[in-house]
């Protein structure tokens, strides 16, 4: 019987002739070790010419380090420069995943503000951050057409 995930069964991946492939993971908002690991990619190209070299970034950009911003500057740069491939790890899916609850959160209050014709003069809007409150206040439509 064939079992395609026994551990008895060996796959040997291999890139296409002409192909290298650099795969780098877990950067973790350290824009300085990015930075040092692409230089060394460049090297290693400049040294060892390639039909075709395609760097593919694992996922996993941001939290920990200090430098989440930069990473994002410099992969966002670096892909007009080479041929990235940028995937999306755990920690940019928990980024997104809370953003759009912020904001599908703030709609909610506000829509219910508009439609409900509550005051929305203290209306408190949670964005970017649980521990960050943005006060806004809202023109109530439905108000002022009263």
């Amino acid at each position: 019987m064939w079992r395609p995930f026994s551990r008895n069964v060996a796959i040997k991946a291999k890139a296409p002739p002409g192909t290298r492939i650099y795969a780098i993971g877990d950067v973790h908002g350290r824009a300085d070790l990015l930075e040092r690991t692409i230089s060394d990619i460049d090297r290693h190209r400049k040294a060892y010419p390639i039909a075709h070299a395609i760097e593919i970034m694992l996922g996993d950009y941001i939290d920990r380090g200090p430098q989440s911003d930069e990473v994002i500057e410099l992969l966002t740069s670096r892909r007009l420069d080479a041929r990235t491939i940028c995937l999306m790890g755990n920690h940019e899916t928990y980024l997104l995943d809370f953003l759009i609850g912020t904001i599908c959160s703030c709609l909610c209050s506000l829509m219910q503000s508009i439609f409900l014709r509550r005051s929305t003069r203290d209306l408190r809007i949670p964005c970017i951050s649980k521990t960050h409150i943005l006060h806004a206040e809202v023109v109530n439509a439905a108000k002022t057409a009263d």
